[in-house]
C-alpha cells in the first residue's frame, strides 16, 4: 500500500531532496504525504502510545509481542538463529570464555569451606542409602571399566600430579602422616621390640 502510495504521488524530484540537517525526519514526512497521514494523525498516535489496527487499540508492547512472536515463529530465523548459535557456540573465544567461567566457579566452590562442608554433608547422606550406595558403586565400576573413560581418568590424574599445588599439598600431606605415624605411641612400642630383636 506504501509503495503504491508513492508510485501514484504528485511530488517531484525537489520534494525528495534530503536535506542535510535531519534526513530520517523529512523521510518519514515524505512517507507519510504519501501514505495520506497527516502530522496531526501522526502526533495523536504518538500522544496515546497506541495505534489502531481494523478498529480496535493495540498498545506499544502488542505490537512489539506480534511482531516478535510473527518472527520467531518463520522457519528462517530459527534456522538462522540455530546456525548463529552454533557458531558462537563453536568459536574458540566463546570456548574459552566458559573455560575460565567453570574454573572459576569450581575454584570458588571449592575454596569456600560452607560449600565443601555441605558436599560432604550431602554425599554422606546419600551414600547412606543403600540403594542409592549400590547405584554409585554400579555406576563407578562401569566407568572404570570403560577404557575411553579410564584413558581420560589417567591423563587428569597425571595432569593434576603435574601440578605444583597438587605437588606441595601432596608433599606436605606425606610430611605431616608421616610425622604422626612416628610419633604415634603404638608405632614407637612396635619399632621398639623390632629393634630389640
Amino acid at each position: 500500500a506504501v509503495w503504491n502510495s508513492m508510485k501514484n504521488s504528485t511530488h517531484t524530484e525537489d520534494d525528495y531532496t534530503i536535506p542535510l540537517d535531519d534526513p530520517i525526519e523529512h523521510s518519514i514526512k515524505i512517507l507519510r504525504d504519501c501514505t495520506g497521514k497527516s502530522d496531526s494523525d501522526h502526533a495523536m498516535q504518538s500522544s496515546s502510545g497506541s495505534t489502531r489496527k481494523n478498529g480496535t487499540i493495540t498498545s506499544p508492547e502488542e505490537d512489539a509481542k506480534r511482531i516478535l512472536t510473527n518472527l520467531l515463529a518463520s522457519e528462517n530465523i530459527g534456522i538462522t538463529a540455530s546456525r548463529i548459535a552454533s557458531g558462537v557456540i563453536q568459536s574458540p573465544p566463546f570456548q574459552n570464555a566458559c573455560l575460565v567461567l567453570v574454573k572459576n566457579i569450581w575454584n570458588d566452590l571449592v575454596n569456600d569451606p560452607e560449600t565443601t562442608s555441605q558436599l560432604t554433608t550431602l554425599v554422606n547422606t546419600v551414600l547412606q542409602n543403600e540403594q542409592v550406595y549400590a547405584a554409585t558403586q554400579k555406576l563407578v565400576l562401569q566407568l572404570v571399566n570403560d577404557e575411553e573413560v579410564y584413558r581420560e581418568l589417567t591423563k587428569l590424574v597425571v595432569k593434576l600430579g603435574e601440578e605444583k599445588e597438587v605437588l606441595n599439598a601432596t608433599t606436605t600431606l606425606m610430611t605431616k602422616s608421616a610425622h604422626k605415624t612416628l610419633n604415634d605411641p603404638n608405632v614407637l612400642d612396635h619399632s621398639m621390640e623390632f629393634a630389640t630383636e
